[in-house]
């Protein structure tokens, strides 16, 4: 049987990155971590007269021992904010616990700190079902969750990643710099090492940061080899944002979970602001590639062991099971959403981006009932308020009082 368009462009793919493979690390023997799930993947048979919706073809073999305890580790300007609104609606159709900031706001667990566990609402008993709100990661966070949690996180090419940070935390507007500017000098915008002035972000290798280094380290080749050994040693997947369906059918057999349990509505997307795609110039490149070399490392390492992970589920088998997540996409899409819509176009306050430059749903007004709907087009910020309220009417928080400064976005 000839192999598809689609399945031929994910074997090239692969074989790109298995021929470049960076071989010290791959071969580096990694010691055994109680958090680490290293799950098998069997193949799923999905029929060819699918029903509606179409994740009901899909067996309930696995459904029993779906995984239930998860963190993820979330980066910035990664797609992240889609894969928490995956989690968080999951977590919550079950009743799970989460990790919830105790100051100043739920959404953030001491972050930019690294992770301590007072940086959390404590529970009434027992550790968090899920951790995937904003948090740096410290190895403190594996005394807060259950032992044989799930550890993931996200990936983007930093290329792609510095220009959405730019425009997303307006840059040019907070320093009155352009781009290319900024990134010939970003030492004159910082306000000590790698925190941009203003912003109490970091610019250089945030991804690195949000994994835990600090800015001076992830200069130094020998710790970000180092860190990248650790993170392939405690995460069990490593999405990547250009593949980002690809990545959610890695974690639904990671996790046993369903179709259905991973499908969702693209969240924190950009407005366009022309029809014009922006050419993404040699020299910004270059000075990218230099002011984030520790990401470069790191997406490089992970962008290879994503594509051996992808070899070992097969290649047509995840052509299959993306033409089946599109269906299934396809149907919550026309099933719930009436519009894409800009902030001030959107009477559910629920459903209203952080950011004005940022597109939201307008829900058709028959599904403003349907729990799925409503779940998939909230933000991250009212969603957040949602489990809050709910952990605290089921007495899964130490203190039952409501603490009204923790809801403020």
């Amino acid at each position: 049987m000839a192999m598809s368009a689609l399945g031929v462009l994910l074997l090239l793919v692969y074989i790109k990155y298995m021929v470049f493979d960076d071989v010290s690390i791959r071969n580096t023997p990694r010691p055994a971590c109680p958090h680490r799930e290293d799950r098998g993947f069997t193949e799923t048979v999905v029929t060819s007269d699918t029903q509606t919706p179409p994740s009901t073809a899909i067996p309930d073999a696995k459904r029993t021992s779906k995984v239930t305890n998860v963190l993820f580790l979330k980066t910035h300007k990664t797609a992240s904010s889609t894969v928490l609104n995956i989690l968080m609606r999951f977590g919550e159709m079950r009743n799970l616990t989460f990790a919830l900031g105790a100051s100043p706001v739920l959404y953030r667990l001491g972050y930019p700190e690294k992770f301590l566990p007072g940086y959390a609402l404590p529970l009434a008993t027992g550790r968090y079902d899920m951790l995937c709100h904003h948090a740096r990661y410290s190895s403190a966070m594996m005394d807060v969750v259950p032992i044989g949690t799930v550890f993931i996180t996200i990936l983007r090419h930093p290329v792609k990643l510095v220009e959405s940070w730019f425009a997303f935390f307006k840059i040019a507007q907070r320093l009155h710099v352009d781009m290319d500017t900024f990134l010939k000098a970003p030492h004159k915008y910082y306000s000590k090492y790698g925190i941009v002035r203003g912003l109490n972000m970091v610019f250089t290798n945030p991804m690195l940061f949000d994994l835990g280094m600090d800015p001076i380290d992830s200069l130094n080749q020998t710790k970000v080899y180092n860190k990248i050994l650790e993170i392939d040693e405690v995460f069990s997947l490593v999405m990547i944002a250009e593949y980002f369906d690809e990545s959610l059918i890695l974690l639904k057999y990671l996790l046993n979970w369903s179709f259905h349990d991973i499908v969702y509505f693209r969240q924190n997307a950009r407005k366009k602001t022309d029809d014009k795609t922006e050419i993404i110039s040699l020299n910004r490149t270059r000075n990218i590639q230099i002011t984030h070399g520790g990401d470069m490392k790191l997406y490089d390492h992970f962008n290879k062991t994503f594509w051996r992970r992808v070899h070992t589920f097969g290649v047509d088998r995840m052509q299959r099971e993306l033409k089946q997540f599109d269906l299934e996409k396809q149907y919550w899409e026309k099933r719930c959403i009436s519009k894409l819509a800009s902030y001030g176009n959107i009477t559910n306050e629920e459903f209203r981006p952080y950011e004005t430059m940022v597109l939201g749903y307008e829900l058709a007004p028959e599904m403003t009932s349907d729990v799925n709907c409503v779940l998939m087009a909230t933000t991250q910020l009212p969603f957040t308020r949602k489990i809050y309220r709910r952990m605290l009417n089921m007495n899964q928080l130490k203190s039952n009082v409501f603490n009204a400064k923790l809801i403020r976005g």
